[in-house]
């Protein structure tokens, strides 16, 4: 499965996690593609001056259709450290 399926799947199916207004909303940017455990990161502004970014490893649902935080939200720093965390991700 890739980001595009994952992005299809869930604005067909209702979920506006992905809609141009919500990501703007949050100042949201997906940062990975799709691991192969179904992990993804996306990075958030952490204040209104929208300088600093932190990342956060979110989890694909695809029995339920959802994403859920695989990790605490904005819990990375850094892309490097979000990316380690992805990859060894066991739900």
């Amino acid at each position: 499965m890739t980001m595009s399926e994952v992005k299809h799947r869930l604005k067909f199916g209702g979920n506006p996690f992905f809609d141009k207004a919500t990501m703007r909303f949050f100042g949201s940017r997906v940062e990975s593609s799709l691991y192969k455990n179904n992990t993804f990161i996306t990075s958030e502004y952490t204040g209104f001056e929208e300088t600093t970014r932190a990342y956060t490893v979110r989890y694909y649902n695809y029995q339920k259709n959802t994403v859920e935080n695989a990790s605490e939200f904005g819990e990375f720093s850094t892309l490097n450290s979000a990316k380690e965390f992805a990859r060894n991700y066991k739900r």
